[in-house]
């Protein structure tokens, strides 16, 4: 259970077994809180089990990406943090997961500093790549995004306790979330897969509040949700 939603899928997923050694061209994209868990902010077990993950997907020839956006969100996590911690003065009960995390471990600036420079370093030693969300050439591939937040929003006002969506807006958590899920449908180009093999592009969030979306009767309308859900 602590290891979370996504990461204990995917490793105990009887599907998985079935395509052993076969998951060539499947590109995944990791979420941020997966990478943030790489970098061990969220515990040394959660790091292990993270690790073992992408140890698992690379022996299996899958393609790990962190998109633009998702790194633009790691950098501003990290970045607001050390922030923080560098002024030494800081409201904890307003403060950030990472920022409460760093307080109770003894984590300083100099650490987080470190950390946001050698970030390439850790993701390349994992085999993940950088790359871009795709653009909106061809309109077919293109869902609604308007409706696609106004889920998001009320997903996670009813899953998450004190959801402040003004806060949200201002970090821009909600328009994120929304650039990246419709890039991953763009990638798919309207493919509907029926396996993890089969998928061409799969997500992998251990935020519990979006999986959540798949809940809603708008699946129709991205599709890939269910499969990174329920196979990761």
């Amino acid at each position: 259970v602590s290891i979370g939603h996504a990461l204990s899928g995917a490793i105990l997923y009887s599907e998985f077994n079935t395509f052993s050694g076969k998951l060539k061209s499947l590109n995944i994209y990791l979420d941020t809180p997966v990478i943030l868990n790489l970098l061990g902010f969220n515990g040394e077990f959660k790091r292990q089990s993270t690790q073992e993950l992408t140890n698992i997907l690379h022996e299996e020839k899958a393609n790990m990406f962190i998109l633009d956006t998702t790194r633009g969100e790691v950098d501003s996590i990290i970045s607001d943090s050390y922030r923080w911690l560098d002024k030494g003065v800081y409201d904890l009960e307003k403060a950030s997961k990472l920022l409460r995390y760093c307080h109770r471990n003894n984590i300083s600036a100099s650490d987080l500093e470190h950390t946001l420079v050698s970030l390439d370093s850790v993701l390349s030693e994992n085999h993940i790549t950088s790359t871009r969300v795709p653009s909106y050439n061809e309109k077919e591939f293109i869902i609604d995004e308007t409706k696609l937040s106004e889920v998001i929003y009320q997903t996670y006002d009813s899953i998450i306790d004190n959801f402040d969506s003004e806060l949200a807006d201002q970090k821009g958590t909600i328009d994120r979330d929304v650039k990246v899920l419709s890039g991953i449908y763009r990638f798919r180009q309207g493919h509907k897969p029926k396996s993890i093999k089969d998928s061409k592009a799969l997500f992998i969030t251990s935020n519990t509040a979006l999986a959540g979306v798949s809940q809603i009767g708008l699946i129709s309308v991205f599709v890939f949700l269910h499969l990174y859900i329920r196979k990761f």
